[in-house]
């Protein structure tokens, strides 16, 4: 799972999708940017956290998900300035263009005012997202498990709402076309869309690219990256009246068709930011994997693999290795999340580079 520093650095990008509406620039009123929520889990809730905490200028209005109870569980916890709030002290934010380190108090502060979610605004099922985009809102964040992104993109670009988008954007082929078309859509119509991989908006891993691009450690030879981590759940219990598809919602992550396995749905980070130092994607990927600890006959395994290990090759030869493990627990285990980047005259992990902090 990303750390708290980066998703700290990811704070600026919560704030990037926030359109400024005629009434601001031309300051005839006060109006603010009314922003909905699709997807109101653990990570859903955070997004909304790291937004308000990152702009004063914006209110959830609307909120939607498959299960009603991960709604209200998301929407008091919110009201009340006590979810996740911690997380996010100390994160930097610009304000007035100057870097701006948050307090606890007026993070609080900015959930309480700016959670403005009516009863009539509180939509549940697996066609809630359609009602939310159907109200007045001016950004969407779509945050449910991944396999429903594509079409939940689809939709939010028809209904002409900017985006932020969480990684990763899909769990298969068929889908990741689904959302670059739509992306293609979004271009055109003028929206603005911006994806949850956090690397980019890291000061540290920016400025350190930047000298990687310009030959800081010369032509690249190699590249790594680790995902070696805890899941990042388990249900633990499978209640008699879930039906089939509401237990694998609720136990999405262990699901392929809804999830897209480790290396899709965490390793991606490494991946991103590796494709964005080569400034390139691979042209052939070779790898194996398997299930050591998740068995088959434990309903909480689900069917992803819980090891895998990749080779990607770019189109000037170099390959990136990336290793994949999921260790069932963490207890005097060593874990490992991170990239490096071997060049001809030196290597990085592609934050060691950079004269700023995040």
């Amino acid at each position: 799972m990303p750390t708290t520093s980066s998703r700290r650095a990811a704070l600026r990008a919560a704030a990037a999708p926030l359109i400024v509406k005629p009434q601001l620039v031309r300051g005839a009123g006060k109006e603010k940017v009314r922003a909905g929520l699709v997807g109101c889990g653990g990570r859903g809730t955070a997004a909304i956290v790291e937004l308000m905490a990152a702009n004063e200028n914006v209110e959830l209005v609307a909120m939607a998900d498959v299960f009603e109870d991960k709604l209200e569980t998301s929407l008091r916890g919110l009201r009340e300035g006590r979810t996740r709030v911690n997380n996010y002290v100390g994160g930097t934010v610009l304000r007035d263009g100057k870097p701006h380190k948050l307090t606890k108090e007026e993070i609080v502060e900015r959930l309480i005012n700016g959670v403005k979610v009516a009863p009539d605004h509180r939509f549940v099922g697996q066609d809630a997202f359609r009602k939310l985009l159907q109200t007045g809102i001016d950004v969407v964040l779509l945050i449910t498990p991944p396999g429903h992104r594509p079409l939940h993109f689809e939709a939010a670009v028809e209904a002409r709402k900017h985006v932020f988008i969480e990684k990763p954007v899909a769990t298969d082929p068929v889908g990741t076309r689904r959302v670059m078309e739509a992306a293609r859509r979004a271009r055109e119509l003028k929206l603005t869309v911006l994806a949850g991989t956090e690397s980019r908006y890291s000061f540290q891993t920016k400025e350190t690219v930047e000298r990687i691009h310009a030959g800081a450690i010369g032509d690249i030879v190699s590249l790594y990256c680790y995902y070696m981590a805890g899941p990042v759940f388990h249900v633990q219990k499978r209640e008699p009246h879930w039906s089939e598809i509401d237990w694998q919602h609720r136990n999405w992550y262990s699901f392929v068709w809804i999830c897209g396995d480790q290396l899709v749905e965490q390793a991606v980070h490494q991946v991103d930011l590796l494709n964005w130092v080569m400034r390139s994607h691979p042209v052939k990927a070779v790898g194996t994997g398997g299930r050591a600890w998740r068995r088959d006959a434990n309903p909480l395994h689900g069917n992803i693999y819980d090891h895998m290990t990749v080779e990607f090759t770019y189109p000037d030869g170099v390959k990136m290795l990336s290793v994949i493990r999921h260790y069932p627990r963490l207890e005097h285990i060593a874990t490992q999340i991170g990239t490096e980047v071997i060049g001809a005259k030196g290597r990085s992990n592609t934050r060691d580079l950079a004269t700023s902090s995040d």
